[in-house]
């Protein structure tokens, strides 16, 4: 099964997310929905980088699978 590596809005969502556990998903969705499209392209970097970071990680276990 291929993963595909977690991009910047959902990074936010679950952040977002774990500060009201007890929320009902669909609520937070809405918010934070509202709130990316609101966010400016700096306030947005911090979640780009953190995706970035996170594909660069994936694509390193995937090189380290095929050498086994």
């Amino acid at each position: 099964v291929k993963c595909r590596a977690t991009n910047p809005f959902i990074i936010f969502f679950l952040r977002l997310r774990s500060k009201k556990p007890k929320e009902p998903v669909t609520v937070i969705a809405r918010a934070a929905g509202k709130l990316w499209t609101r966010m400016n392209s700096e306030q947005r970097k911090k979640y780009i980088d953190l995706a970035n970071a996170e594909k660069r990680r994936r694509e390193e276990q995937k090189r380290k699978r095929k050498l086994r």
